[in-house]
């Protein structure tokens, strides 16, 4: 069984951040694998990205979540306990908790590679 997940927040700097970096909507587009329109509707507000969306774009910004959703905490304190944990195993036994949660969810752990290289800017 597939499962949605969940749109979790607006991206408010998303517009300032390109411009500020020199980037347009279109590289953002090109460099996720999505529409164009997509980026426009998240920019305009029209449509809300999801968390793992929310760290590509962070990583191809080299900037944090944060200020992608003007400062919008997206975390519960429960995932933040947990994120901080997770942070704290070492790369060599992290596959083994994928293990465990792909067992406890019957779902796939997310890949790694899941951001794509950046596109060149135009």
């Amino acid at each position: 069984m597939r499962r949605r997940r969940a749109k979790i927040a607006t991206l408010e700097n998303l517009k300032k951040l390109l411009r500020t970096r020199g980037l347009t909507q279109a590289w953002l587009a090109r460099s996720l694998g999505v529409n164009d329109v997509t980026v426009s509707r998240w920019v305009t507000g029209h449509r809300r990205a999801d968390l793992q969306t929310l760290r590509s774009i962070a990583t191809l910004l080299r900037c944090e979540i944060e200020e992608i959703t003007g400062g919008i905490d997206i975390l519960t304190d429960e995932e933040r306990r947990v994120l901080a944990a997770f942070r704290n195993i070492p790369d060599d036994k992290r596959e083994a908790l994928w293990t465990v949660i792909r067992a406890l969810t019957d779902d796939s752990a997310p890949s790694t590679s899941a951001v794509k290289k950046p596109v060149d800017k135009p």
